[in-house]
């Protein structure tokens, strides 16, 4: 499954939760609802119509008893106060609004609870309705036939306070005030039970469907909250794990390990990345030399390198022995002595040949060991003029390209070869030494002797092979020759080396 699907799932399973917390909300709202509609439409009516019943009787019984004191209290006296008139027609009026207000209520608690029986058989109430017919209909029928009974106990009390306020008192302490009190007053009490009942039923129901309604909505909240963290971590170990295999693999690809696969079979972006990465690496794997394969080549190769050294050596060698075969038939002096230093050039380069060969590193040498041996080589091949002169090597311990040990090799063997055979004439003994020293990309080549020096000028007016052949391989290095003659020669040679030292 793609990601973007699978997104979209958890978006659509989250908002499904939430819009069931919502259903539940909006369910709840119409649940409390319709119970208010309910109490609207029973009990509140019947508690409010109810206590308008009990205070407009009392109202009248009220009004009934004034008119009789009244009365009797004219009857005794003998006489009739001014305004009692007024005040009577005031009293029955009082009377008649009361019993108009009575008949409209009880009137309107009668329609009330036959709609709501209605009402509750409609909506799936049976036992509401049925209660309705069984218990608050007929009491309310009672409380009817009861209300005209006291009515007409009022109507003849009324008629009797004109001829006779006796009998009326009578009529009101036998009929109409027993009759209040015992029959009227607790079938209203009763009557406002029930309805306080009910009302307390329908706040109870209210009460109880918004505690499950939040219930719910805390449940649904706390599913929704736990599968939206699920959910999250579920895609976002989908996408990170493959991710974490595509970088354990790129990591050993890297280390050269090119048989790793990623190994990703999903059908999703990842997998599809995968697979390329995969194929990718295949690809690689069969373009690319194994390690294996390429440390073979470069042994193979060093090895043909080394013999390529050797066989330039021993070509050189050749050469040399030719050059002193060739001196060999030679009677002028002056030939032999060049012969001989051709065949010394030529062993000064047969020789770093030589030690590369015999070396592990075929790129450098060791220009200590090499100059040290050069000195002794030149002293076993120079004979007689080398009796008496030591060669002193000071050279630091350090690698020299092939491309400087060359020239470098052929500067130092054609000074030390000028100082061994012009510094110490007649058997003079002396000194030879060498320096080789590398400061960063700088490095200085000194040879010195302590023979009897140049004479001023000489170096410039005079064409040795020799000196000709160090002032070529100077240029070739593109470097600057010193030359100092005082107690002895110094010839000093500085060059640098651009890029990074050997």
């Amino acid at each position: 499954m793609r990601i973007g699907v699978r997104l979209t799932a958890a978006f659509l399973v989250i908002a499904g939760l939430v819009g069931l917390v919502g259903s539940i909300s909006g369910l709840t709202k119409r649940q409390v609802q319709r119970e208010l509609e309910r109490l609207s439409r029973s009990a509140i009516i019947k508690q409010v119509d109810t206590a308008e019943i009990i205070i407009e009787l009392s109202r009248s019984h009220v009004a009934v008893q004034d008119l009789l004191c009244r009365r009797l209290t004219q009857s005794r006296d003998g006489q009739e106060l001014l305004g009692d008139g007024r005040d009577e027609a005031e009293l029955r009026d009082s009377v008649d609004e009361a019993w108009r207000s009575i008949r409209h209520r009880l009137q309107r608690t009668q329609q009330a609870a036959e709609g709501f029986a209605r009402w509750a058989a409609e909506n799936g109430e049976p036992a509401t309705a049925e209660r309705e017919e069984r218990f608050t209909l007929p009491q309310l029928e009672q409380l009817s036939n009861e209300l005209r009974a006291h009515r007409r106990h009022t109507d003849r009390l009324l008629a009797l306070l004109e001829d006779d306020p006796a009998a009326a008192a009578a009529v009101l302490d036998a009929r109409l005030h027993p009759h209040f009190h015992d029959t009227l007053l607790p079938l209203l009490a009763n009557q406002r039970g029930l309805a306080e009942s009910e009302f307390t039923r329908g706040v109870r129901t209210v009460q109880r469907e918004l505690d499950t309604a939040r219930r719910w909505q805390t449940f649904l909240a706390l599913i929704a909250a736990s599968g939206a963290v699920v959910l999250g971590l579920a895609i976002a170990r989908s996408i990170a794990r493959p991710l974490g295999q595509l970088r354990a693999t790129a990591e050993r690809l890297a280390e050269g390990r090119l048989e790793s696969r990623s190994g990703l079979k999903s059908r999703d972006e990842i997998g599809v990345l995968g697979r390329a990465f995969d194929h990718m690496a295949a690809e690689l794997q069969a373009k690319t030399v194994s390690r294996e394969e390429l440390q073979a080549s470069l042994a193979e190769k060093e090895l043909l390198l080394k013999e390529v050294h050797h066989r330039v050596k021993n070509n050189l060698q050749i050469i040399s022995s030719l050059l002193n075969l060739q001196a060999q038939q030679t009677e002028d002096a002056d030939v032999v002595r060049r012969l001989i230093e051709s065949q010394g050039r030529i062993r000064a380069m047969a020789l770093i040949h030589e030690q590369l060969y015999q070396s592990e590193d075929l790129a450098r040498i060791d220009f200590a060991k090499y100059v040290d041996r050069l000195a002794h080589q030149l002293g076993s091949s120079l004979g007689t003029p080398a009796q008496g002169v030591a060669v002193r090597v000071e050279i630091d311990e350090i690698p020299v390209p092939l491309d400087l040990a060359i020239p470098c090799g052929m500067i130092v063997n054609e000074l030390v070869t000028n100082a061994i055979e012009h510094a110490f004439p007649d058997g003079r003994g002396g000194e030879v030494r060498v320096d080789f020293a590398r400061r960063d990309q700088r490095y200085e080549l000194e040879v010195a002797d302590t023979g009897i020096g140049m004479p001023a000028g000489a170096a410039e007016r005079t064409g040795s092979l020799g000196l000709k052949v160090v002032d070529a391989l100077v240029r070739q290095l593109q470097g600057k020759l010193e030359i100092e003659s005082a107690e002895g020669t110094i010839v000093r040679v500085h060059f640098e080396r651009e890029g990074p030292g050997p």
